[in-house]
């Protein structure tokens, strides 16, 4: 095991008390997109994921929106690079290894409490493309339609000098996974 995998391994040994694990990186282990999987992270990294059950394993890297999931693995895969560069197409269907990608600009929203984190895609006319939810334990969230988000940009008042730079907000009335405009509704595990 080399130097920075034994510091990874034990860093990830730190959060076992944690309510949530996240691990933000550059590359991103698993991608549909352009750039495709990175095949050492997922020798050396993803069983650690795997190990110490993270909630959330965040990247850049390819110029698009994606959102992965692999039975029987709790970590959900968010790849949030369609914020600058141009964008590139996706070289997987998302339907494959899904549920969500996008050749899109856009950014990642995440909210995080004691009940649930939430996760959006969202584009530059602040609509959100797909959300998706966990709770402590793991268990994914219902399900709802864009319809049912509320998503704005602060105005421009909230935004003077000496005051604290607003936050774009998402609110929704329950818990929720969002799966584009035409989702069903379900409950169960990631």
């Amino acid at each position: 095991m080399d130097a920075e995998t034994l510091w990874f391994r034990n860093e990830l040994a730190q959060s076992s008390s944690s309510l949530y694990t996240a691990v933000l990186a550059h590359h991103p282990i698993f991608s549909n997109g352009d750039h495709g999987d990175t095949p050492i992270l997922i020798e050396d990294w993803e069983p650690l994921l795997r190990e110490r059950k993270v909630h959330l394993y965040l990247s850049g890297h390819d110029h698009d929106l994606q959102h992965l999931e692999f039975e029987g693995n709790p970590t959900s895969y968010v790849i949030s690079g369609g914020g600058g560069a141009g964008l590139r197409n996706l070289k997987r269907n998302p339907s494959a290894r899904g549920p969500y990608g996008l050749k899109v600009a856009g950014f990642t929203h995440v909210e995080v409490n004691r009940e649930r984190t939430v996760v959006r895609h969202v584009d530059t006319n602040s609509v959100v493309l797909h959300g998706f939810g966990k709770t402590p334990r793991r268990r994914s969230l219902s399900r709802v339609t864009a319809a049912d988000w509320s998503c704005q940009w602060p105005s421009r008042q909230d935004a003077r000098p000496g005051r604290h730079t607003p936050q774009f907000r998402c609110s929704l009335g329950r818990p929720a996974v969002l799966q584009g405009p035409a989702s069903s509704v379900s409950e169960g595990p990631v």
